[in-house]
């Protein structure tokens, strides 16, 4: 079968940090190709194996850490021996899609995915300092959809592409390796599963550039938008208390649960020239990034400790030169 694609392999991985740890991770990909309509649709499976942060891992996988670790969480360390080790992710990841041709110029794709992790990984933050530890979850789901249409070049020039995505990403208890300061974070918990912060509802993205003619010139906008991610503030008054968070009490949907960043909207323009047809082996790009200079978060009190706030108008170059 000619149409038919067919990828197949397996990978052997072993971690020996705290004990053996191994897996035997298969992966096979398939595509047909229906000539009749110019589509191709496509399947993949893929088991994973993925080893722990290592950042401060043996503070973190320690008997002294599970010592000081909520009640409820010191129970699963002494099945453990009386640690929490922080043990290697395994992830069951599959993958439908297809890619339909839509006359010569356009191309349509979609897909859909969804991830089963045990052992979850994250990390978490010792108190209010840079200090982070590795810390793992019993388990995760993860699921999504992509659908991006593409253009190529027509009337002279133009070209560009149109992006769209959602994706659920939720962690489940009991906590099984780590440290963990807080019961009040397990508390916060007590529900089972929760979302993540690599939660949003929708992701969008559209690009548009023209090349004029063979000049080297070309010119494009592209716009974003963000539904916003999954974030945990806390109570409004406590974000407004302080001169640390206050300006970011109205970037938060604070009645919103889980409480999520709001959404945002930013569009940048660049302008290039490609100087090859003048035998100068270089390229020069210069964006206005963020043009209309909105205000808007990405995440609020991260891991690392900090908020993290979208880009301001910026003006950048940029020079490429072959040699």
């Amino acid at each position: 079968m000619n149409d038919l694609t067919v990828n197949v392999g397996v990978r052997y991985d072993r971690n020996d940090l705290f004990e053996s740890e191994h897996q035997l991770a298969p992966r096979i990909g398939l595509a047909y190709f229906l000539k009749a309509t110019n589509t191709v649709f496509r399947a993949s499976y893929n088991r994973m194996f993925i080893t722990p942060e290592y950042e401060n891992i043996l503070i973190s996988s320690s008997a002294q850490a599970a010592s000081i670790t909520p009640p409820d969480i010191q129970a699963n360390a002494q099945l453990g021996g009386g640690q929490l080790y922080n043990v290697s992710e395994r992830h069951d990841a599959w993958n439908v899609g297809f890619q339909q041709g839509l006359g010569s110029k356009l191309r349509f794709d979609g897909s859909l995915w969804y991830r089963r992790v045990h052992n979850a990984a994250d990390q978490d933050q010792f108190f209010n300092t840079g200090i982070v530890f590795p810390l793992n979850f019993a388990t995760a789901f993860l699921q999504g959809w992509n659908l991006r249409l593409d253009l190529a070049p027509v009337l002279g020039g133009l070209r560009g592409y149109a992006s769209v995505g959602h994706v659920v990403a939720r962690y489940c208890n009991p906590f099984v390796g780590g440290l963990f300061l807080s019961s009040s974070a397990l508390d916060s918990f007590q529900g089972g599963c929760f979302m993540i912060d690599h939660d949003q509802d929708i992701q969008e993205q559209v690009g548009l550039f023209y090349d004029f003619g063979k000049s080297g010139l070309w010119a494009g906008v592209t716009q974003r938008y963000d539904s916003g991610l999954v974030t945990d503030a806390g109570a409004p008054a406590d974000v407004l208390s302080s001169p640390d968070t206050a300006y970011a009490y109205s970037y938060i949907h604070f009645n919103q649960d889980p409480q999520r960043v709001a959404s945002r909207t930013v569009w940048s323009f660049s302008l290039g020239a490609r100087l090859q047809p003048y035998g100068i082996p270089a390229e020069l790009q210069f964006d206005l990034l963020n043009a209309f200079d909105e205000k808007g978060l990405y995440n609020f009190q991260s891991t690392f400790g900090g908020t993290h706030v979208i880009p301001p108008r910026t003006f950048a170059g940029r020079v490429k030169y072959a040699f």
